[in-house]
């Protein structure tokens, strides 16, 4: 019963080379109610859009290869382009707004990720 269900929720793509980031944020989105899944780099993460549907990317800044930045930049231009939110640990960066807009980030958050934060986000943009 609980796989069917699992099946009709809204799929979360999380992209992070962090594991221990990875496997947290995609069990607090899974205890949201949505369906987490997970690539440890930006090409991954592309793999894994192009295979289905996706409500949401989260992707990570700082990765190894594909940054945040330019996952977000490959994804706004793809013939899916869910909604992208950028984690990020590196609480000095100020990148100008229109800087992650232009690359169709929505939101910045920093890690530890605020789960309330990210519960309303996530909450706001699948009902769109």
């Amino acid at each position: 019963m609980r796989q069917a269900s699992a099946e009709l929720s809204p799929v979360v793509l999380v992209i992070d080379d962090d594991p221990d980031c990875r496997r947290d944020l995609g069990e607090a989105v899974e205890a949201m109610g949505y369906r987490a899944i997970t690539a440890c780099d930006g090409e991954s993460g592309l793999e894994l859009l192009r295979r289905g549907p996706v409500a949401v990317v989260i992707t990570d800044w700082q990765m190894p290869g594909m940054d945040g930045m330019a996952v977000a930049l490959a994804i706004k231009h793809s013939s899916q382009a869910p909604p992208v939110l950028l984690v990020t640990g590196a609480v000095h960066w100020r990148p100008k707004a229109d800087e992650l807009r232009d690359c169709g980030i929505l939101e910045r958050l920093n890690k530890p990720v605020d789960i309330k934060r990210l519960r309303e986000r996530l909450a706001e943009l699948v009902a769109t």
